[in-house]
């Protein structure tokens, strides 16, 4: 008989998190019983999906009671713990997957997840930096990459393969935001370091190159949006450089591209970086974290460097052998099966 599984976190939403829980249900669902408990907001939720927010508190009791193990992958911090709070009292095996340390601000915030932790059964953190920072003996560290399904990904959109027809003669590099947030007073995905790569593009009169970047959604500092269109349009830039601000299939994308960038002032695992290398594609990015081996650095924050960077590794290919898909398989089910890995 399938042991039954509850996933609890952002999955309707598109971000790195609800990537990884999407893949990560379509990966289990032959060998458990997958249910998800989302916690996007209300206007991203898919309308099938039980959604957190609607605070039907009996429902969620009943997911909760009905399952074997509980797979939280939760940011926000009372959120989190009182998942696991109720996974315990209902005798279930409590899992917790740590993706980012973005919302942590202060000693106390790290004081506070430890302690929370040590009530899981198994902790899951994505990268050895919030090991270090975390500093807790029993976490296992695994990268937040899953292969993705080709065929079940959304076609590109009409505007999106004209934009790649219309530039079929250039190198495409694209990069990626889910919105425009800020960390430390920049802009955390650089955005604007992509910008500034186009004003030299076109300074230096290349025009071998276009960017793409993808903003999945609006509905937070829209402001920057509006201020990088301004100068994007006044910089007379748009045969440099294009920003796409809705939702589309990232990884399709990468298969169309020649270069990927990931300019993050802080980050996790990102499975842009990894996505990138299983395709074979080559990836620049921050040095900010310990990247993949395959990645290739720049200085954080550094423009020129990115642009260097560019330059010099547009058309070099990456390789890579992937894991067989069985690999990624076994390593979840040993956590929820209270085995070793």
């Amino acid at each position: 008989m399938k042991r039954k599984v509850l996933l609890i976190g952002h999955y309707c939403a598109t971000g790195g998190v609800s990537v990884h829980i999407n893949r990560l249900a379509t990966l289990l669902k032959k060998n458990f019983i997958v249910k998800v408990i989302d916690e996007s907001r209300l206007i991203d939720n898919d309308g099938v999906t039980f959604n957190l927010r609607r605070k039907n508190i009996f429902k969620y009791i009943n997911y909760i009671r009905k399952t074997d193990a509980i797979h939280i992958h939760t940011t926000v911090a009372i959120i989190r713990f009182f998942h696991i709070l109720i996974g315990r009292l209902f005798f279930k095996r409590v899992v917790v997957t740590i993706h980012s340390l973005t919302t942590i601000k202060t000693a106390m915030d790290i004081f506070l997840l430890r302690n929370t932790l040590r009530f899981a059964h198994e902790i899951v953190v994505v990268s050895n930096e919030i090991n270090q920072i975390l500093n807790i003996p029993k976490a296992r560290i695994i990268p937040a990459f899953l292969p993705p399904k080709i065929g079940s990904e959304p076609e590109l959109p009409i505007e999106v393969k004209n934009l790649l027809e219309s530039n079929k003669t250039k190198k495409i590099v694209i990069s990626n935001a889910y919105r425009l947030n800020l960390f430390n007073k920049e802009d955390l995905y650089g955005t604007d370091l992509l910008i500034e790569v186009a004003k030299k593009l076109k300074n230096n009169k290349n025009k071998e190159i276009k960017i793409i970047f993808v903003i999945t959604t609006l509905e937070v500092n829209k402001h920057l949006y509006d201020r990088y269109l301004n100068i994007i349009n006044k910089e007379q830039l748009s045969e440099y450089i294009t920003i796409i601000p809705y939702p589309l299939s990232f990884v399709k994308l990468i298969q169309k591209c020649d270069l990927v960038v990931r300019a993050t002032n802080t980050d996790g695992d990102a499975i842009t970086v990894r996505e990138a290398i299983y395709f074979n594609k080559p990836v620049i990015a921050s040095d900010v974290v310990v990247r993949p081996k395959k990645a290739i650095l720049f200085k954080n924050r550094d423009y020129d460097d990115l642009y260097s960077k560019i330059i010099e590794n547009i058309n070099i290919p990456n390789i890579l052998i992937g894991q067989p898909l069985s690999e990624y398989k076994n390593i979840y089910k040993r956590l929820y099966l209270k085995e070793e890995i």
